[in-house]
C-alpha cells in the first residue's frame, strides 16, 4: 500500500519555487509575441524588426541576469526579498501592457531606433526585473536549509517548463481566444499572480536561511570551487552553439524543407526541453550516454546522406537534421549541466551563458547572412558544437580516446559539405543570393522547361523557356488565373488610376494590357528587384513596355503612403508562403487598401496556400467592411491532364469591391463565388490574429 504524499515544508518549499519560475518563465514568453504584434502594424514586417526586437529580448534577459548577479552578490536575502519585491510592484505601472497610440516611428529610414525606443519604454522594466527571477529564486534556494540545497540547478529546469507552456499555449489559446487588450490585461492578471508567488518565495526564502547571509558566500569558498577562465569560455561557447543551431534549424526547416505553419515551434519546444533533461534534479541521460547517442545520430545522418536521391526531401532531411540537431543540442546542454559551478557561483553562470545565448542569435541574425552565401550557418554551427562538446568533455577528462577522434573527425567534415560543395543547393542554379530577408535562387527547371525564382519551397515567378514564349505569364498568373479574369474586366474600363501590386516577384504582370496604366510595384526585398530586372534572367519588366517603377519597404506602411483614389487595381501577391504577413491582411489594413481606390477600383488578393486557408479572413473583413467578396481555384495541370503542372499551376485569388456592380462580368465567370460569412467567423484585425483557426489540417477533421 502506497504512503499518501504529505505537503512537507521542503516540498512545499520546492513547490511553491517552481510554481514562481514557471509562472515568470510563461510570462516572458508570452510577452515577447505580443509585444510584436502591437508594434508590427507601425513598422511593417522587415526582418530589421523581428532582429531589433530579438536582440532587445536577448539583452533584457542579460540585463535581468546582471541584476540578480549583482543584487546577491552584494546585498543580504533579506535586502534581496525586499528588493525584488518592490521593484514587482514598480512594474505595476507599466500594466497594462501597450504602445502608446501617438507613438509612431519617424516616416522613412530605419526604424530600428523607434523599435528599440518603444520596446524599452514600454517594456524595458517588467522585462528585465521578471528576467531576474530565476536566477535570484535558485539562489534563495541555495542559501535554505533544504536537503537538496547544494544543487538548486534542478530549478532551470522548472523555469524552462513555464517556457514551454507558453510557448504553446500563446498560438493555441491566447491569439484564438483574445485580442490584443484582451492578452494585455490577461498579461496582467498574471503578473498580479506572479507578485503574489515571489511574495510567499520570499517569505520563505527569509525563515529558512540567516537574513545576513548573500546566496553568494553560502558555504566554504574554496579556491578549488571557484570557476576557471576555460570553463567560462565554455559556458558561453556551449550556448552559443546551441542557441545559434535552434535558430538554424529553424530558418533551414521553414525555407527549404516544408513551409508549415508554426514549425519554428518544434525546433524551439526542443531545445527547451534539452534543458529540462539536462538539469533536472535526476537528469535522464548521463554525459556520457548523450556522447554515444550523438554518434549514433552522427551514423544514421550519414547513412541518410548517402541514401538521400531514394528519399523524399520531407523524409530524409527533416527527420535526419531534427534527429541530429535535438542529440547534438542535448549534449552541449549536458555538458553544461556537467561544468556548471558550485552554487556559491550561480547567478554568475546564468550571467555567462545569457551572454552566449546573446552571441549566439546575434551570430545568426546579423554575421550569418554575410558569411554563408546559403542558409547552412545549421550545417556550420554543428561542427563547432561537435568540437566544443569533445572540448568540453576533455575538460571534465570523461572521454575515452577513441571517442574523442571520431567526435573530432566529425566536427571537421560536417561543414565542408554545406556551404562549398552544395550538399543542399538545388541542380541546374543559375545563380543564388542572400540577405536578411532570406536566400534567393534562380534555376533551370529542365522538366518544364523554365527558369524559376524561388525562396526554399516556394516559387516566386517563372519564365516559360520555350521559343515564343518567354513574355507570357505563367504559373499563379497566366490568362487562365483569377489575376487573367481581373485585368481582362479592368482593360474594359476607361483609365482612372493606375496598378498596385504588394510583391514583384518576376514581373510577370507587366506583360498584361493595362490600358495605359502605370504599375507601382511594392517590393520588401532589394535582391527580388535585383534578379527580376537582371539582363538574361527574367525579361518581363525590360521587355514588355509596361511603365512600372518599384517602392521598397512593407507594402502596407508604402502604400499608406499614396493618395487617396490613386488605383484602379491592388493586387496583394504576399499570401504564398508560410511566413504570412499578417499585418498585410487585417481588417485595418484593408482599409488602408480600399481608401487608396478610385471610384469602382478592386482589391484582388492572392492567397494559395497548402497550409492556410485564408478566403474566410477575407470573407469575415468584406462582411465588416461592407464590401463584397468571390473566390476563385484554378485547378492546377499534371501530367495526365497534359497540363504543365507549374506553368499552369493551382492558384487561388479573392476579389474585394465596394459593391457588386464593381465587378463587372467577373462574378458569372467560369470558377467563380461569392464568399458569404455567417457572422461566425471573426475578422483579423490588428489586434486579433488566429493562424491555428486557419490552419486547413483542422478544417479537414
Amino acid at each position: 500500500m502506497s504512503k499518501p504524499y504529505i505537503l512537507t515544508p521542503h516540498r512545499f518549499l520546492v513547490a511553491t519555487y517552481m510554481a514562481t519560475l514557471i509562472t515568470s518563465a510563461a510570462l516572458l514568453f508570452w510577452l515577447q509575441p505580443m509585444i510584436a504584434k502591437f508594434i508590427l502594424p507601425r513598422v511593417g514586417g522587415a526582418p530589421q524588426v523581428w532582429n531589433t526586437a530579438m536582440m532587445f529580448f536577448q539583452a533584457a534577459l542579460l540585463a535581468g541576469y546582471l541584476y540578480a548577479h549583482v543584487l546577491t552578490r552584494h546585498a543580504p536575502i533579506r535586502i534581496q526579498v525586499a528588493t525584488h519585491l518592490a521593484l514587482l510592484l514598480v512594474c505595476l505601472a507599466w500594466l497594462p501592457i501597450a504602445i502608446p497610440p501617438a507613438s509612431l516611428p519617424p516616416g522613412g529610414g530605419n526604424p530600428s531606433g523607434w523599435v528599440l525606443s518603444a520596446l524599452a519604454l514600454s517594456i524595458g522594466v517588467p522585462f528585465t526585473v521578471v528576467s531576474g527571477s530565476a536566477p535570484l529564486l535558485q539562489s534563495w534556494f541555495a542559501a535554505s536549509d533544504h536537503k537538496d540545497a547544494e544543487n538548486p540547478y534542478f530549478l532551470y529546469a522548472a523555469s524552462n517548463v513555464g517556457s514551454m507552456s507558453a510557448l504553446f499555449a500563446f498560438p493555441l489559446i491566447a491569439e484564438p481566444m483574445l485580442d490584443l487588450p484582451g492578452q494585455s490585461l490577461a498579461w496582467s492578471l498574471a503578473f498580479a499572480v506572479l507578485v503574489v508567488l515571489s511574495a510567499f518565495s520570499g517569505r520563505l526564502a527569509l525563515k529558512t536561511s540567516k537574513p545576513s547571509v548573500t546566496a553568494l558566500n553560502v558555504g566554504a569558498e574554496r579556491s578549488g570551487d571557484a570557476p576557471t577562465s576555460l570553463q567560462r569560455f565554455l559556458w558561453v561557447a556551449l550556448l552559443l552553439a546551441s542557441t545559434s543551431l535552434m535558430l538554424g534549424i529553424t530558418t533551414y526547416i521553414t525555407t527549404n524543407v516544408a513551409a508549415v505553419p508554426l514549425l519554428w515551434v518544434v525546433p524551439l519546444a526542443l531545445y527547451l526541453l534539452t534543458f529540462i533533461l539536462a538539469f533536472a534534479r535526476r537528469p535522464l541521460i548521463s554525459p556520457q550516454r548523450s556522447l554515444h547517442v550523438l554518434l549514433a545520430a552522427l551514423i544514421v545522418f550519414g547513412i541518410v546522406w548517402a541514401v538521400r536521391d531514394a528519399l523524399s526531401l520531407w523524409l530524409a532531411w527533416t527527420l535526419a537534421l531534427m534527429v541530429v540537431y535535438f542529440v547534438t543540442v542535448l549534449a552541449c546542454h549536458t555538458q553544461l549541466a556537467q561544468i556548471k559551478p558550485h552554487k556559491s557561483w550561480l547567478t554568475e553562470f546564468y550571467l555567462w551563458i545569457a551572454l552566449g545565448g546573446v552571441l549566439g542569435g546575434s551570430f545568426n541574425a546579423l554575421l550569418a547572412p554575410v558569411l554563408f552565401q546559403g542558409a547552412t550557418e545549421f550545417e556550420q554551427m554543428l561542427g563547432v558544437a561537435l568540437a566544443l562538446i569533445l572540448a568540453t568533455s576533455a575538460f571534465q577528462r570523461r572521454d575515452s580516446t577513441r571517442m574523442a577522434l571520431v567526435l573530432a573527425l566529425a566536427s571537421l567534415v560536417l561543414p565542408l559539405g554545406a556551404d562549398h560543395a552544395g550538399l543542399f543547393l538545388p541542380k541546374n542554379t543559375i545563380t543564388r543570393e542572400r540577405n536578411f530577408f532570406g536566400v534567393l535562387t534562380v534555376q533551370n527547371d529542365a522538366e518544364i522547361n523554365a527558369r524559376i525564382l524561388g525562396h526554399g519551397t516556394t516559387v516566386h515567378g517563372m519564365r516559360d523557356l520555350r521559343a515564343g514564349h518567354n513574355l507570357e505569364p505563367v504559373g499563379y498568373y497566366g490568362r487562365t488565373s483569377p489575376l487573367g479574369d481581373v485585368m481582362a474586366e479592368l482593360l474594359r474600363r476607361p483609365k482612372m488610376g493606375d496598378i498596385a501590386a504588394i510583391g514583384l516577384g518576376v514581373g510577370s504582370i507587366s506583360c498584361y494590357p493595362t490600358g495605359g496604366r502605370s504599375f507601382q510595384f511594392f517590393e520588401i526585398n532589394p535582391a527580388v528587384t535585383r534578379l527580376a530586372e537582371h539582363p538574361g534572367y527574367f525579361d518581363f519588366l525590360k521587355d514588355c513596355g509596361a511603365h512600372y517603377r518599384v517602392k521598397h519597404g512593407d507594402g502596407r506602411l508604402r502604400i499608406a503612403d499614396a493618395p487617396p483614389a490613386s488605383f484602379d487595381l491592388i493586387f496583394l501577391d504576399a499570401f504564398t508562403s508560410d511566413s504570412i504577413p499578417v499585418h498585410l491582411l487585417t481588417r485595418q489594413a484593408v482599409e488602408i487598401y480600399r481608401d487608396k481606390l478610385t471610384p469602382g477600383g478592386l482589391i484582388l488578393a492572392h492567397i494559395s496556400n497548402n497550409h492556410l486557408d485564408l478566403a474566410p479572413v477575407l470573407s469575415a473583413i468584406a462582411r465588416d467592411l461592407g464590401m463584397v467578396a468571390f473566390e476563385r481555384t484554378r485547378l492546377g495541370g499534371d501530367a495526365n491532364s497534359g497540363s504543365n503542372r507549374l506553368l499552369d499551376a493551382q492558384v487561388e485569388m479573392v476579389v474585394l469591391a465596394a459593391n457588386l456592380n464593381d465587378l463587372g462580368p467577373v462574378p458569372t465567370l467560369p470558377g467563380w463565388h461569392q464568399l458569404h460569412s455567417d457572422g461566425s467567423a471573426r475578422a483579423w484585425t490588428d489586434s486579433y490574429t488566429n493562424i491555428v483557426g486557419a490552419l486547413r489540417i483542422f478544417k479537414n477533421w
